[in-house]
């Protein structure tokens, strides 16, 4: 269950690292 706790809230590290992951500005 830790993954779909990090995937409803995920650490500012972790927004930044899916924001570059996925290519999307909407954590920026």
């Amino acid at each position: 269950m830790k993954v779909v706790k990090l995937r409803i809230y995920p650490t500012p590290d972790q927004e930044v690292a899916l924001a570059k992951a996925f290519g999307c500005c909407r954590f920026v």
